[in-house]
């Protein structure tokens, strides 16, 4: 190198580093940290999922695919239908009008695009081509969580909608937590858990004034597609929300079948309460039975009621509270006093923000009231 090049390297290098010097300079000048800079919409934030995944997700989102069970029903819950630009194949071919899914009946989806299950190349390529920032999944699987992420390049957000998370479990909370942490929307799900909050401890103020428990059985409760009169659960939250006894002994909280009407005839149930969704099946199972079931105290007593589905590819936590208000009225009026059909509709607006459903909606869709019999 001659000594024109040297000298002209040596320059160059000298006004890199008074550029670097006048860059930091500011940084360095009173010896304090910096000034925190703009909010970056175009950033990228971590969050721990509920699967305990570390996941890379944009600061604004505003286009979300929904996977799996429950997954569309809480972005329902945080008012965020308008974000949603993907749904999967099981949602998609639910008839929101049988009214059993509330989320389906507050917001209208049927404009979203299906994208399968998740689960193969067609339904990655729909999901890519939604444009979506964000997948919401259920998924329990880190390997299929991980795997939907890698293959779509879209960050997967994990939430805990399994079978066995009620209102009151702690893991509800942490899913309406999370979703307002992904979707910027602290506000609206501090609200809403306040909102559970208060009809819980009010339904706790009007067990407190119900001495003599009435016995209850519930039936017609779904799992895994099996259902029925006898498909029923030692560990049913409505109930102890409601101030009753359940007849029924506690068997891993989740439901099970108790296959013959002699279980039901020993248990002596001065109620009994039926899942709408499947009240077919167990009005059909009673006429099989009807000359031995009908010596069942609620039976012979025109004690049997409806109540709102408890379970549609998920659990729909808000008919956990909705269920408690109805059974509470029915069994104990007096301790429970309060106008049923106001109270339902507290509990919708408080789930479903901006929507016009009403409880009248479902009833009428379904053909039945609270205080009409199943039987």
């Amino acid at each position: 190198m001659d000594k024109g090049s040297k000298t002209v390297l040596a320059v160059a290098v000298l006004c890199l580093l008074v550029v670097d010097c006048i860059a930091i300079y500011p940084l360095l000048d009173n010896g304090s940290d910096p000034e925190p800079g703009p909010y970056d919409p175009s950033g990228f934030r971590d969050i721990t999922d509920i699967r305990g995944r570390v996941v890379t997700i944009p600061n604004e989102i505003d286009r979300v695919v929904c996977v799996a069970a429950g997954s569309l029903r809480l972005m329902s819950y945080m008012g965020a239908s308008d974000l949603v630009v993907g749904i999967d194949h099981s949602d998609s071919s639910k008839d929101p009008r049988n009214g059993y899914a509330t989320y389906l009946l507050a917001y209208d989806y049927s404009g979203v695009p299906n994208i399968g299950d998740a689960s193969n190349e067609t339904s990655y390529k729909a999901i890519i081509e939604t444009g979506a920032q964000v997948i919401i999944a259920s998924k329990v699987s880190v390997d299929d969580l991980n795997t939907i992420q890698n293959m779509t390049g879209i960050p997967v957000v994990a939430i805990d909608a399994g079978g066995d998370v009620t209102i009151t479990d702690d893991r509800f909370r942490e899913n309406i937590e999370l979703m307002g942490k992904v979707l910027n929307r602290q506000d609206r799900a501090k609200a809403l858990l306040d909102a559970v909050d208060g009809f819980i401890a009010e339904l706790a103020s009007y067990s407190a004034t119900v001495s003599d428990k009435a016995k209850s059985y519930v039936g017609g409760l779904t799992y895994y597609k099996q259902s029925g009169l006898y498909m029923t659960s030692g560990n049913f939250l409505p109930f102890d929300l409601a101030g009753v006894k359940n007849v029924m002994p506690y068997m891993s909280g989740l439901p099970y079948n108790i296959e013959i009407a002699s279980r039901l005839i020993e248990a002596g149930p001065s109620y009994i309460f039926m899942d709408s969704m499947t009240r077919v099946a167990s009005y059909n199972q009673y006429l099989e039975n009807k000359a031995v079931l009908d010596a069942v105290p609620a039976i012979k007593e025109g004690k049997d009621y409806l109540l709102f589905a408890s379970k549609y590819y998920g659990t729909n936590w808000e008919t956990e509270i909705m269920n408690a208000y109805i059974i509470g009225q029915v069994v104990n009026p007096d301790s429970y006093s309060y106008n049923l059909r106001e109270k339902l509709n507290a509990v919708l607006d408080s789930f479903f923000p901006g929507s016009d459903l009403s409880v009248k909606d479902i009833y009428n869709m379904q053909g039945w009231t609270p205080e009409e019999g199943w039987l």
